[in-house]
């Protein structure tokens, strides 16, 4: 069959399912999803009050976002997908990189102000609170100052310098790459979000293998107090399973939400 040709995104979707249709939250056919190991309360509570004070002393959202960001169940999603974390100092780490995240997609790229106009432009900047510039000191203050007067670049340069504390340099290496990766696929949708595309799916998965996981499987050994060494991590097998890993989680998040 001729692959389907890109063409304009569709009008208002559909109504809700006929009555005996599935549900939202119904299994979905055909996806095998193992039980996770349950996330321990009093983990997850503490994680919980230490990302919600560090959110605070770094002034990342407004007080009437702090319904959503208390929704957004930050301590559950990083103990479940820590279950092996050294420390709980590490899972704190790993939340703060997941909150940041989030911090900036949604302040530059969707809920919250975002938008795809401009997008590159916002992200190139986000990617340097990671991957520092290196430039003369005048204009290496200003970069600073830049970092320090936006929300989300803040919550990037904080949870990174948080990471660099538990982390290899080789470890850091990777998330920066990841976290690269991701940046490109965000610009992917923004562009065909502003040229109101909806691409075939092969396309889309394209873009959804940049746009995934990869960055919360990226830091697991860092976070479980050990080191992939690079050329392991390297190896074209070894990341095949991690695009798939990162693919199939991916996917269901997208099913299911």
């Amino acid at each position: 069959m001729p692959a389907e040709p890109d063409r304009p995104a569709p009008g208002p979707e559909a109504g809700p399912a006929p009555e005996g249709g599935p549900r939202p939250g119904d299994p979905i056919p055909g996806l095998y999803c193992p039980p996770a190991v349950p996330a321990d309360p009093a983990k997850v509570a503490e994680v919980d009050r230490r990302l919600e004070a560090w959110a605070h002393d770094l002034d990342l959202f407004p007080p009437e976002w702090a319904g959503d960001f208390a929704g957004f169940q930050v301590g559950r999603a990083v103990v479940l997908q820590h279950p092996a974390a050294a420390s709980l100092e590490r899972l704190v780490v790993a939340g703060k990189l997941l909150v940041a995240e989030n911090v900036v997609d949604d302040c530059y790229c969707e809920d919250y102000g975002g938008s795809p106009i401009g997008l590159g432009g916002r992200l190139i900047i986000a990617q340097s609170a990671l991957d520092p510039l290196h430039t003369a000191d005048g204009y290496q203050r200003q970069w600073h100052d830049g970092l320090g007067a936006d929300a989300p670049l803040r919550s990037y340069a904080d949870a990174m310098r948080a990471f660099r504390e538990i982390a290899s340099p080789s470890q850091v290496t990777r998330f920066v790459h990841d976290m690269a990766r991701l940046h490109l696929g965000y610009l992917a949708e923004g562009a065909w979000a502003q040229t109101r595309t909806t691409p075939p799916v092969w396309k889309y998965l394209v873009m959804r293998q940049f746009n995934n996981f990869r960055p919360c499987l990226s830091i697991v050994d860092a976070v479980d107090g050990y080191e992939l060494s690079e050329p392991f991590y390297s190896r074209p097998e070894v990341q095949r399973v991690t695009a798939l890993a990162c693919n199939a989680t991916t996917l269901v998040n997208d099913l299911y939400s």
